[in-house]
């Protein structure tokens, strides 16, 4: 599955998903892999205060956890590598407000999917 955020809302804000429908034919798609039994790696890219929520996070669990079939869960938490492009260009790097994780916030996060049973990794 692709990065996938939960709540339409934050979809909207990312222009990632735009419209409910969207939302659901992504999580249809999902369904369908999982029961066809294909090994999955679900990618979760961890943005502070938008995707790592406790809410979006166990609301995602959850759609996993309904759809056991060899899924690992790969946590990608937010970095700043991309920020000297925009500089070179003249282009404001907006998301270079955030902070990045600490560790103990990335392992808490790999505690609540690996309690499920997921198998996590930290990073792509």
């Amino acid at each position: 599955m692709a990065q996938m955020l939960l709540h339409p809302e934050i979809s909207d804000f990312l222009d990632v998903v735009t419209h409910d429908e969207s939302l659901e034919l992504i999580l249809e798609n999902f369904a369908r892999l999982a029961e066809s039994g294909a090994d999955m790696n679900v990618r979760i890219p961890l943005i502070p205060g938008l995707t790592d929520t406790e809410e979006n996070l166990s609301g995602l669990a959850a759609v996993l956890e309904e759809h056991r079939a060899g899924c690992e869960v790969s946590l990608l938490p937010y970095n700043r590598f991309g920020e000297d492009k925009f500089e070179r260009y003249g282009l404001e790097y907006l998301p270079g407000r955030l902070k990045t994780h600490k560790r103990t916030r990335l392992d808490a996060i790999r505690g609540m999917f690996e309690g499920r049973g997921f198998e996590v990794r930290i990073g792509g």
